[in-house]
């Protein structure tokens, strides 16, 4: 794993992208759920969790963003 880990890191072009964004709503719906369901699941709810069931939400109503680009072309959905 680390060997192509390392190759991947020295032979592929990265690129990172950044940018700001206001999370307020993200703020408040996890300091609205947060305490039922550490209550119910007995799990501390995290931000990681809210971003992963957001983006869950956004791919199924937009399932062509699932998708790779290969040497081919466009690879298509993996749903």
């Amino acid at each position: 794993m680390a060997e192509r880990t390392t190759h991947s890191w020295t032979t592929v072009p990265h690129f990172f992208v950044v940018r700001d964004v206001d999370t307020g709503a993200l703020n408040e719906a996890r300091q609205r759920l947060a305490p039922a369901i550490e209550k119910s699941r007995a799990v501390k709810l995290t931000y990681t969790d809210l971003l992963l069931a957001l983006v869950a939400r956004v791919l199924l109503k937009h399932p062509r963003m699932n998708a790779s680009w290969t040497a081919e072309g466009y690879g298509g959905t993996r749903m």
